[in-house]
């Protein structure tokens, strides 16, 4: 097997971690700490540090890969620090703790994200979009799997032993972090001319010389922001509103990453031909539609299959595969980044905004609050749209 062949299998091992990381993380977090009796405020910070700990992780580590080439480094550190968050959660299980420990993920734990999507795309110039669509499937095949434990887990024990499922990411981790050690070096041959401290702050440049890409970010941002309005309190809205419970729960993030995992590929091939923009089109129209529909449904059954419907694929396609048609190999770890913390400053921005509201409306009214805000979309669209038609 070339040895391009095994870099590749072992960055799609890693992507399948991050997405089980992310699964027990953020599927099952929000239901403990429900449980232990935290408000939505407290909910919602919880999504919110974590999300700012990950808008800095990728504002840090994409223009780092940049200035220095080399993927091993930042994957042996992320799950190295993957490995000491995990065995401190197992004896400090505490909403703090929690809280903390997530984050701490999300800083130093992710910080293979922009050097393994900037890699993958050396490697296959051509096909950006099918090969970014492969390494998510993985991703949502790993949150498939971390929701598939907890379904398993939580049929026989309460939601109070989610210790066992950071025991046994940390399995995982731990034989992935072995084999990380014996992987070859990857570098490319780069001619990098600026300073480092010119590498930090490409991403104020590259924002600063594209409107093309300050206006995509501002779209990304919208629907990013409007999808974890509703995602980060979904698990209490279910539960509460709807009478569901957590396994059914970890089925329903069990199917839309079944979803994701056969869509990703198709939505990366689609992109490739119809670009960027039309995809993030697309995917607006789908959040707006599964919204206003849950405003008026509320089986049980309904919701599971409108819920899982595979709209974030298409979202996350979007935005990385305009990157990497829109930067050069010098700046793709950096511009990746940029679109990693759009994501992210999506995660902070829309629990803070969906937990102030729901103080005053309560969680029955979630479904609304998401349809309101995902149409702000529409004005955003037509402002920038003349501006945005090299990319359509």
């Amino acid at each position: 097997m070339p040895k391009q062949r095994k870099i590749f299998i072992f960055f799609k091992l890693l992507f399948w971690l991050i997405g089980f990381i992310g699964a027990i993380f953020l599927i099952y977090s929000p239901v403990f700490l429900d449980d232990l009796g935290k408000s939505s405020l407290i909910i919602s910070l919880f999504f919110s540090i974590s999300s700012i700990a990950s808008f800095l992780s990728q504002n840090i580590w994409g223009p780092l890969f940049d200035h220095f080439s080399s993927v091993k480094p930042f994957i042996i550190l992320g799950l190295a620090t993957d490995m000491i968050v995990l065995l401190l959660l197992l004896k400090y299980t505490s909403a703090l703790s929690i809280i903390i420990g997530f984050s701490m993920i999300m800083l130093i734990g992710s910080a293979f994200m922009p050097a393994m999507q900037a890699a993958a795309t050396f490697y296959y110039p051509k096909d950006k979009g099918k090969i970014l669509g492969e390494l998510f499937a993985y991703e949502s095949i790993g949150w498939g799997s971390g929701s598939l434990t907890g379904i398993i887990l939580f049929s026989k024990l309460s939601i109070s032993d989610i210790p066992i499922l950071f025991k046994i990411a940390l399995f995982i981790v731990s034989i992935l972090l072995f084999f990380s050690i014996f992987m070859p070096k990857i570098k490319w041959k780069r001619n990098i001319q600026r300073s480092f401290l010119r590498s930090m702050s490409n991403q104020f440049f590259l924002m600063r010389n594209s409107k093309t890409l300050r206006y995509f970010s501002i779209l990304l941002l919208w629907i990013c922001i409007c999808n974890s309005v509703f995602f980060s309190y979904f698990g209490i809205y279910f539960k509460d509103i709807i009478g569901g419970n957590e396994s059914m729960l970890g089925m329903i993030m069990l199917m839309a990453t079944i979803f994701g995992a056969i869509t990703f590929p198709i939505y990366g091939s689609i992109g490739d031909r119809k670009k960027s923009v039309f995809l993030l089109n697309f995917i607006f129209f789908a959040y707006f539609l599964c919204f206003f529909s849950l405003i008026f449904i509320k089986s049980k059954i309904a919701v599971m299959l409108i819920y899982s419907a595979p709209f974030y694929p298409g979202l996350r396609i979007a935005g990385n595969l305009f990157i990497s048609n829109h930067t050069v190999n010098n700046d793709r770890g950096t511009g990746l980044g940029i679109i990693e913390s759009t994501h992210a400053l999506g995660m902070i921005i829309g629990p803070v905004l969906s937990g102030i509201l729901l103080q005053y409306t309560g969680y029955n009214n979630l479904p609304i609050i998401a349809t309101i805000l995902t149409l702000i979309y529409i004005p955003l669209y037509m402002i920038t749209r003349k501006d945005l038609k090299k990319a359509l």
